[in-house]
């Protein structure tokens, strides 16, 4: 990223805002090196991004404690996907019924 092309942004609104074009790329320079924002870390970050919730190590044991319990211990490829999804609930119901419950008895 660093030596690449300038900044997109528009020369109007680098005017406007009363800075000069060595100002914005100087700026930008300093986000760059101050967040690591290079090609080689842009993948580094996009798998940190996709592994909120559970380090690898996590990720590792879960996966192979589900092989073993549904009895897949051998006998695989050489490349296994194993695909899964998080969710959560909110069960409103139950607690309106429980308010109306309650508001019944007064």
């Amino acid at each position: 990223m660093g030596g690449d092309a300038e900044p997109p942004i528009a020369a109007e609104e680098i005017e406007r805002a009363g800075l000069t074009q060595e100002t914005i790329n100087a700026f930008v320079e300093i986000l760059r090196r101050q967040y690591d924002l290079t090609l080689r870390s842009a993948s580094r970050h996009k798998e940190r991004l996709t592994r909120t919730g559970f380090t690898l190590e996590e990720q590792v044991l879960t996966v192979d404690m589900a092989l073993r319990m549904m009895g897949l211990t051998k006998n695989f490829a050489r490349l296994v996907l194993f695909c899964a999804h998080g969710s959560t609930s909110d069960n409103k119901s139950l607690r309106i019924r429980a308010r109306l419950r309650g508001l019944r008895r007064q």
